[in-house]
């Protein structure tokens, strides 16, 4: 499991990185053109909206992997360790499940949307839309991994 974490890693990781300097350079070449040039380029802002869409989806799958959602743990924290520890365990089963609904249920939404064109690029909305079971996937895979380190856990300490 730890080299299969380590390559999906690596694939998310190189996938924001790349995405997040196509959208920097997406937004420059803007910029350079309408205020330098004096004559925008169309297709860079509708470039500039993907990349940030995809940057959302899959740098959100990352941010699971970190713990570093946004949570209330006001409530969580006056628990003893035992029933800390149960919280988590069923938030990390409640964000798989959902992560996989989410993923199943946005495939229709994504073959239906292979067929539209996106206006500027030309590019098929699918490719678009299909960060968001990508995303959930691996957020599903984190979590999981979440899931399982606590169940690894012996002694009392955890519940789960």
């Amino acid at each position: 499991m730890a080299k299969i974490a380590a390559i999906i890693d690596r694939i998310i990781l190189a996938i924001v990185f790349i995405v997040s300097m196509t959208m920097v350079f997406s937004i420059f070449l803007q910029v350079l053109f309408r205020y330098i040039l004096s004559s925008p380029l169309y297709w860079t802002e509708e470039l500039a909206r993907y990349c940030f869409i995809y940057i959302v989806f899959i740098g959100g799958a990352w941010a699971g992997k970190n713990l570093s959602h946004l949570g209330v743990d006001y409530f969580v924290n006056k628990l003893p360790a035992r029933g800390k520890n149960a919280i988590y365990c069923l938030v990390d089963v409640l964000i798989i499940v959902f992560s996989i609904s989410i993923s199943i249920i946005a495939m229709p939404v994504v073959r239906v949307n292979m067929g539209q064109l996106s206006p500027a690029l030309h590019v098929p909305m699918g490719l678009v839309y299909i960060a968001i079971p990508i995303g959930f996937i691996f957020c599903a895979f984190y979590y999981l991994q979440h899931l399982i380190d606590d169940l690894r856990v012996l002694g009392g300490k955890k519940v789960c």
